[in-house]
């Protein structure tokens, strides 16, 4: 009788389920401290379109851009440097008496500062919610609530994109969400928005009478969006609801709880400090931001065909993304590109196939009827001269720390940037390139790397990067997925290299 199978070691070869990645808890506490940076640069930036002192624009940026550096160190290089001293137990130090003092201090200091976060999250939100359950006068912005007005157009049989006469009436429907200024009439010769007060009082003489309103506002941004966005709420508007928060509210529900399951059990509740500490996002996505399709659509998408499940079904759900907001189109490259090393070519075109089918599918109708104004529509995000602002690089223009340059430099930039870091985590997946931990990294580090590009844009808005924190730990978790094997170990077909 052969007895090497039943040796210890052997054993241990055929039971031991596959190692968790070391120093995930101390990740996901890295990533929660680039989430608290971005949270507190974020909600400083709230309100703040216009032209910033230089003190606050410093702020805004700095936390901002440290929060992004924060996570992408945690997930790419967690267990180097300093940093490695601060938050890891498996490092080189980890013995001396002095470090692992330190150590202590900085993990009990951090979760100190996670749990007073989640307690203003609980807290803020709460009182949203019992206080405003289902009001549409708490939108955070008018596409919230031009989604909703399209939704209630596509009932009364009318086609959204070529609703010309419809911007006033949502304008007068939700007064309290505004609408976006232009750089053009009145604001033609301002570098930064005009305040709240002088849009809105502005609106309210429009209101009067609509047909001598000015070139400020354009009734076409109405409909700016893919038609997923205001389709997927046509069942709570029709169902009688005021409001679409319970849509956004629910998304948010079960991305959090498809995270915290994919969590190792010992580190779940790390994980669910991170995500209850994102105050902001929870809060514009209960003020129906609808950034949280997107994001929950994506983190599914790719964690099905990083595990090789259901290729088809993440494809479909890569392009329902697509059909709620352009932001999710920066994705794709990254998604497919993923497929080409992971799965050939011809996987890569079938994926391509579903993709553009889905969009098509909730899309071609309203492109069917109205080619041109659908086209329109979904240029208009860059094609409008809207006023520059945000979180991004033009923060500090905003406080005069840096010339604000022409719009074409930004442009150039996103580019150029956006091109570099497809190239790179091109070269990221090639087999061989890396060995362990980090080739298994490199699958899921698109979702972090797609957005990115938008930090340097000249309308660097919130929404853009408020789940970062988010897709950073998706990416996390992917590397610690048994069922995702490193790139390397899964050699194409010779008929697809």
């Amino acid at each position: 009788m052969d007895t090497r199978l039943s040796s210890p070691r052997a054993d241990s070869l055929i039971t031991t389920p596959a190692p968790v990645q070391p120093h995930l808890r101390a990740q996901i506490l890295l990533l929660a401290t680039g989430g608290l940076l971005q949270t507190f640069g974020g909600t400083l930036a709230l309100g703040s379109g216009g032209q910033l002192s230089p003190g606050k624009a410093l702020l805004i940026f700095s936390t901002c851009a440290g929060g992004i550096f924060l996570l992408w160190l945690g997930i790419w290089r967690p267990a180097r440097g300093v940093f490695a001293r601060l938050f890891f137990s498996a490092t080189a130090n980890a013995k001396i008496p002095q470090t692992r003092l330190l150590r202590q201090i900085s993990n009990s200091t951090l979760l100190a500062l996670l749990l007073l976060a989640v307690l203003w999250s609980v807290a803020t939100n709460g009182a949203l919610l019992l206080q405003h359950p289902l009001d549409p006068a708490i939108y955070d912005s008018d596409a919230a609530a031009f989604v909703h007005y399209q939704a209630e157009d596509v009932l009364h049989g009318i086609n959204p994109y070529t609703d010309t006469t419809g911007f006033w009436q949502a304008v007068a429907q939700f007064p309290a969400a505004g609408a976006t200024p232009l750089q053009r009439g009145q604001f033609a010769q301002q570098a930064f928005s005009p305040s709240d007060q002088v849009v809105t009082a502005l609106l309210h003489i429009y209101l009067r009478n609509p047909t001598q309103a000015g070139p400020e506002f354009d009734p076409a941004t109405l409909h700016s969006y893919p038609a997923g966005a205001f389709l997927l709420t046509i069942p709570f508007i029709w169902a009688g609801l005021p409001s679409t928060q319970p849509l956004y509210a629910l998304a948010l529900l079960l991305l959090f709880g498809l995270l915290a399951w994919w969590t190792p059990k010992e580190d779940r509740w790390y994980t669910l400090l991170l995500l209850s500490s994102l105050a902001l996002a929870i809060t514009l996505t209960l003020r129906s931001s609808f950034e949280v399709i997107c994001i929950i659509c994506l983190i599914a998408a790719w964690r099905l065909q990083y595990q090789n499940k259901h290729p088809v079904l993440a494809a479909l759900l890569l392009g329902l993304a697509c059909t709620v907001k352009q932001l999710a189109w920066l994705f794709v490259p990254f998604y497919l590109l993923l497929i080409v090393q992971r799965r050939g070519w011809r996987q890569t075109a079938k994926s391509a196939a579903f993709i553009a089918l889905a969009f098509l599918l909730i899309n071609g109708p309203f492109i069917f009827a109205a080619p041109a104004a659908w086209a329109t529509s979904m240029l208009l995000p860059i094609t409008e001269p809207a006023f520059p602002g945000g979180i991004g690089l033009i923060t500090l223009a905003q406080g005069g720390l840096l010339p604000l340059f022409p719009g074409w430099v930004f442009v150039l930039l996103e580019i150029g940037t956006y091109l570099a870091l497809l190239a790179w985590y091109s070269t990221q997946l090639k087999p061989g390139q890396h060995s362990g931990k980090h080739a298994s990294t490199a699958g899921g580090l698109g979702l972090f790397l797609a957005p990115l590009p938008l930090f340097l844009a000249s309308r660097s808005l919130i929404s853009y990067t408020m789940f970062l924190p988010v897709l950073a730990l998706a990416a996390v978790l992917l590397a610690q997925d048994p069922a995702g094997p490193p790139i390397h170990q899964k050699a194409l077909p010779s008929h697809e290299r």
